[in-house]
């Protein structure tokens, strides 16, 4: 499951696809875009993203996940 980008929040920095390790997030347009193939979620960008604008995906507590 891939992170969550806010587009509202998101200011086209850069600074989280410098920092996936896999190259999963990807500066579109002006706004982070994450390829959910290759996102393993570690949190990396989340951490980066001053804006506030990356996410952790939330538990779907309905499947157990």
């Amino acid at each position: 499951m891939a992170v969550e980008v806010d587009k509202d929040r998101c200011d086209g920095c850069q600074e989280c696809e410098a920092i996936c390790p896999t190259g999963a997030i990807r500066v579109l347009s002006g706004k982070a875009w994450a390829d959910p193939a290759r996102c393993l979620a570690c949190g990396a960008c989340v951490r980066e993203c001053l804006a506030g604008a990356i996410t952790l995906p939330k538990e779907d507590k309905r499947n157990g996940k």
